[in-house]
C-alpha cells in the first residue's frame, strides 16, 4: 500500500521506511510501540501519528487532508 502511495504522490510526498529493530533510538524518540506506525509530518502544522494497519483509502485521505492543504 505504501509503495503504491509513494508512486502516486512521488512529486508531493517523501516516504521513509525505518526498521525499528535497527534504529532503536529513532523508534524510542517517536515512541514506536506498535507496528505499523505512520508519522505524517507536514511542512506546516503538527505531525499526526497513525498506528496499526489502515486501508489505502484511509491513508490517501490523510495525505489529501493533512499534507496537501
Amino acid at each position: 500500500i505504501l509503495a503504491e502511495l509513494a508512486e502516486d504522490h512521488c512529486d508531493e510526498v517523501v516516504f521513509y521506511k525505518v526498521n525499528v529493530d535497527k534504529e532503536r533510538e529513532l523508534a524510542y524518540y517517536f515512541q514506536a510501540s506498535s507496528i505499523p506506525m505512520l508519522i505524517f509530518i507536514p511542512l506546516k502544522g503538527k505531525p499526526q501519528v497513525l498506528r496499526g494497519l489502515r486501508p489505502k483509502e484511509d491513508l490517501e485521505a490523510v495525505i489529501q487532508e493533512i499534507l496537501l492543504k
